[in-house]
């Protein structure tokens, strides 16, 4: 008797039949050029010698001694050139094989900046100039002004890090500086993490240099005349740096004949632009921008209102002057202005527990609608926040005068913030 496989057999059949004659699906073009891209990546990767990565480049006839610190826009080391065996400040931009980027398009401007106020600068390769899109900055029209030939006295710069040589290689864009000191932040704050009660805090621990010009408001008024003195040479010649805050101030301090001495340095002019044509960038600190400022920012507003609102609101002075009175702010307070986080100022164990406390100007998420609300707020009650805040005695005879001109600092109208010629010859300020 003949034997007739079951119908469940033949169904089984047809499937491995199928699945044998079955073409492979290709893949996507998107698949494909993914994973193409992905491989190149791997083997970049793999290829890449460790010589390549910027850490381990060098400029011809400098060592790196330490790392100073790194951003987005590129790291600072500490060098030694070999044939004088002097030290300097040596900033590195990575090209990343991109005809322009916004960091090589700030360390342009940069370069720039430091031609026009130290005319010596040595500048060996410049062919992304070329490129620059003048979206991102003027830089014929910022940074050439009527006088372009004439020489900024040297004593006018000598609170600004001097710019020295500007090279381009093929990976990178090195600025060459005078070594200046610590930064204004680490000089004056160490800020550690806590716990209370199960919970995250941090502690904030002043330095010997707040304690000194705590003790001593001379110091503090010193430390202003020279910050005010290199925005004073910015106006001059119609610049605006629009990133004042402590990480882009040096200070040196040294005690000699029992006296401390102090030395400022203003740095890192990335963000800079002209008063006669200006532009705006998100990579400031919010915290020290003025509230008119961020809100242009916040809206984006084109280039072009942006100039009309600077022509018919502000004056050279008014965005650096309102950044200068939040550092001053953030000494009086005693509490970095832009610190969120819950936390106390450790004092001393002989000393009662502080309350706990944030940044003046501080916002979770760091909004600037929110930082502008809390701006207008303590520009408005500047004494009452100060003395909420574990930092100077404002009730004292040495701080008489020093509120007014911190008041006028921070006003809020942009045309009302003081000048850095007034605020020189401000009492508070004014030698005797």
């Amino acid at each position: 008797m003949e034997h007739k496989p079951s119908s469940t057999t033949i169904l089984h059949k047809k499937v491995a039949v199928n699945c044998l004659m079955k073409k492979p699906r290709p893949k996507s073009s998107t698949g494909i050029r993914r994973q193409t891209l992905l491989q190149l990546k791997q083997e970049n990767l793999a290829n890449k010698s460790p010589a390549s990565t910027p850490d381990t480049r060098l400029l011809d006839g400098y060592t790196k001694v330490k790392k100073l610190g790194s951003g987005g826009f590129g790291t600072v080391w500490h060098v030694v050139e070999a044939s004088t065996n002097s030290s300097f400040a040596l900033k590195q931009i990575p090209k990343d094989n991109a005809i322009i980027n916004t960091a090589v398009a700030s360390g342009i401007v940069e370069a720039r900046v430091g031609q026009k106020l130290f005319p010596t600068v040595d500048v060996v390769g410049d062919k992304l100039i070329q490129y620059l899109n003048p979206s991102i900055s003027q830089l014929d029209d910022t940074f050439i002004t009527p006088n372009q030939e004439e020489s900024v006295p040297s004593e006018s710069t000598k609170f600004i890090a001097q710019l020295y040589r500007v090279v381009e290689t093929k990976q990178d864009i090195w600025l060459l500086f005078e070594q200046g000191g610590d930064t204004l932040h680490n000089s004056l704050f160490e800020i550690k993490g806590d716990f209370y009660q199960g919970s995250r805090t941090y502690k904030i621990i002043h330095r010997p240099l707040y304690i000194a010009m705590r003790e001593n408001i001379s110091i503090l008024k010193i430390f202003l005349r020279q910050l005010i003195a290199s925005v004073q040479t910015l106006n001059q010649h119609q610049l605006v740096h629009a990133d004042i805050k402590p990480d882009n101030i040096l200070v040196s301090h040294y005690f000699e004949n029992g006296r401390l001495e102090l030395s400022t340095k203003l740095i890192d002019f990335g963000s800079s632009f002209s008063s006669l044509s200006p532009r705006l960038t998100s990579a400031t600190t919010p915290e020290y921008v003025p509230p008119d400022v961020l809100e242009l920012i916040r809206t984006k507003y084109n280039a072009n209102h942006i100039k009309l609102y600077f022509q018919e609101h502000c004056c050279p002075h008014s965005f650096d002057m309102w950044s200068v009175g939040c550092v001053f702010l953030e000494i009086a307070c005693g509490v970095p202005i832009w610190f969120s986080y819950k936390s106390r100022v450790d004092t001393g164990s002989n000393t009662p527990q502080q309350p706990w406390v944030t940044g003046l100007m501080s916002s979770t998420g760091r909004k600037s609608d929110k930082i502008a609300q809390r701006q207008v707020y303590v520009a408005g009650n500047l004494e009452k926040c100060i003395r909420k805040s574990p930092g100077m005695n404002i009730d004292s005879k040495r701080w008489k005068h020093g509120i007014e001109l911190l008041q006028k600092m921070l006003a809020i109208s942009p045309s009302q913030r003081i000048s850095p010629q007034d605020a020189l010859a401000h009492p508070f300020l004014k030698r005797s």
